[in-house]
C-alpha cells in the first residue's frame, strides 16, 4: 500500500482487492483440480480480467457520464478495484479528483506516453494535492512500521486470548472427568 502512494483512507479498497485476487488465481491444492477458487465453490467460470488489468491506485482515464454521452471528456482518476455487486461485471471503483468515489465501466489505463505529456503531469500533481488535502497524506515508511507494529501486538494478543480460552475450555473437560 505504501508503493502504490494511497492515503491510508482508502487501505480498506486495496485490502478487499488484495483478497479477492486468491480467490480468482490458481492454486497449488489438488483438490481443487485445476479451478479456481472462485469457479470451484460457484461452479461458473471465475471473471479475473477485473484483477490482473491494473493494480491498486494506477492512474486511469474515465468517462464519467452514462455511454449517451460520448462527447464528454475524459477525466483523470485513480483505480480503486472492482465493484463486485455494483452494475455490469466490469464496474470498477474510481477514486476522482474530489476524494469522491464513482462506479464507472467506461475506463482505460493510463499510458506512459500520455503520463509524460506536461499536461497530464500538472493534472496528476493537482490531484495529488487535491486528495492528499481531502482524505488525508500517505503514510510514511516509519508511520507504517509503526501501524504495523501496533497490527501484529493486537494479533498476537487476540492470538492469547484464544489460546487461553482453548486451555481453559480443555482444563474444564479434563477437571470434570476426574
Amino acid at each position: 500500500m505504501l508503493m502504490f502512494s494511497g492515503p491510508q483512507r482508502l487501505w480498506d479498497d486495496c485490502l478487499e482487492l488484495e483478497a479477492y485476487i486468491p480467490s480468482h488465481s490458481t492454486n497449488n491444492i489438488k483438490r481443487l483440480d485445476g479451478k479456481v477458487p472462485k469457479t470451484y465453490i460457484s461452479g461458473e467460470t471465475a471473471e479475473i480480467s477485473q484483477f490482473c488489468e491494473l493494480a491498486w491506485y494506477d492512474w486511469i482515464m474515465y468517462r464519467p457520464g452514462t455511454i449517451d454521452y460520448l462527447d464528454e471528456p475524459l477525466q483523470l482518476g485513480k483505480y480503486l478495484g472492482p465493484a463486485i455487486d455494483v452494475g455490469p461485471r466490469m464496474t470498477t471503483m474510481i477514486l476522482q479528483h474530489n476524494g469522491k468515489l464513482v462506479y464507472c465501466s467506461m475506463y482505460h489505463p493510463l499510458t506512459n506516453e500520455d503520463q509524460a505529456t506536461p499536461a497530464v503531469q500538472q493534472d496528476m500533481a493537482t490531484f495529488r494535492e487535491t486528495i492528499e488535502e481531502q482524505l488525508g497524506a500517505r503514510l510514511s515508511c516509519a508511520e507504517l512500521e509503526e501501524v504495523l507494529y501496533l497490527i501484529s501486538w493486537n494479533m498476537y494478543l487476540m492470538l492469547m486470548r484464544i489460546r487461553m480460552k482453548q486451555f481453559s475450555q480443555i482444563w474444564m473437560k479434563k477437571s470434570r472427568l476426574k
